[in-house]
This record gives C-alpha cells, structure tokens and sequence, in this order.
C-alpha cells in the first residue's frame, strides 16, 4: 500500500552553516583579490627616478596608442594642481590596488577565479612587449587582463560602458580599440596549458595560506 511522501521539511536559508559557507567564499575571493594586488604592486616600477628625480621613459603600448596615456592626460589636465599630479603618477598603494580590483568584480560581476589566468595573460603581454608596469598603466592594462579573461572563461560579460563608469579616463570606444591592441600583442593566444594554470593557481594558492 502506498503511502503519502512526508513532506521535505524546509531549510532555514539564513542557517549558520550557509552563512559560514559564504563567509569562507567570499574570505577565499578577497585573499586572491590580496594575491593579485601583492604579485602586481612588485612589478609596478617608479614613473620618477628616485636617484635623479627625472622621468623615466613611459611604456604604453605602441607609438600608434600613445595618445592614450594616462600620463599625457594627467599632465594636460589643467584642473588639477602640481601636487595632485604627482599624487597620481606616484607608485600606488597595494590598498589601491585591491580596491581597484575589487572595483571591477562588483561592477563585472567577475569570479576570484579568473584573477589566477588574468595574472597570466598580463605577465604574457609583459613578457611579450618587454615593457614594464609602471603607475600610468597598471590601471589600463590590469583592466584588459581581467575583461579579456572573463569573456575567454565564459562569464559575464562586461560592458565598455560600465568600464567607463569604473574607470572614466578613457571612452567606450577607447576600451574596443586597446582591447584589439592588447589581443593583437598577444597574438590573439589566449590558451594557457595546465601547467601553466596549474602554476599560477599554486602560487596564488601559496599566497593565500602564507
């Protein structure tokens, strides 16, 4: 004889054991937010020389896109003072720099786990163009990095508008035609093997426990 399924009894959804869940994820995505920030903040080199105090040579992608440096606006940028310049082309804080990150999942809606291979195609556009990270690029090129990744992994896609809105020096078109640049120097290859994968991963993942 059959008999009537006992009812399914209902799960509080604001049970401690879920909340413990979703604290340890997001503490998991804040410390790859930390990796980054860290791995990154040591490949940023002075804009000034810090012996002669002049200016060093800017990398910024190719002569054709030089007009899209941030140092060219930030110097022309008649609305900010002497010190405020300086302010702005000054090595930045890895506070800054997390916060800048962070900055860009909320607005992408981005996953921690695409911080690993964004490390990876920059430390690639790096390797390939022998240029270095430096306060008026870091911005523009981690931006890159992590849009290019997000739509190689399949996720949500990020808008050039809401770039704009997060980072409102340069355009929507600006965002399409550095994004062409950037894949351009990367030859548009954006596979990574797995051992690739497998070795930023663990360095992030040695980062995190540390």
């Amino acid at each position: 004889m059959l008999t009537a399924p006992r009812p399914l009894r209902r799960q509080n959804s604001g049970s401690s054991s879920d909340s413990s869940i979703d604290s340890a994820k997001s503490n998991q995505s804040t410390d790859y937010v930390k990796v980054f920030a860290s791995l990154l903040q040591k490949k940023i080199k002075p804009l000034i020389d810090p012996v002669t105090k002049q200016c060093c040579k800017e990398h910024f992608f190719v002569k054709e896109f030089h007009q899209f440096s941030e140092l060219n606006r930030v110097l022309s940028n008649e609305k900010l003072t002497d010190d405020e310049k300086l302010k702005l082309i000054a090595l930045p804080e890895r506070t800054n720099i997390r916060k800048f990150i962070r900055a860009y999942l909320d607005v992408s809606g981005g996953h921690k786990d695409l911080l690993p291979y964004a490390f990876e195609l920059l430390r690639r556009f790096l390797s390939n163009t022998c240029w270095k990270l430096q306060p008026t690029n870091w911005k523009i090129l981690v931006i890159l990095s992590l849009k290019v990744a997000q739509k190689k992994m399949g996720s949500d896609y990020v808008s050039a508008q809401s770039l704009n809105l997060l980072y409102p020096i340069y355009s929507e078109k600006d965002y399409a035609e550095l994004e062409t640049q950037f894949l351009g120097i990367l030859d548009f290859n954006l596979h990574i093997h797995k051992s690739e994968y497998a070795a930023v991963h663990s360095l992030f993942t040695c980062y995190t426990q540390s």
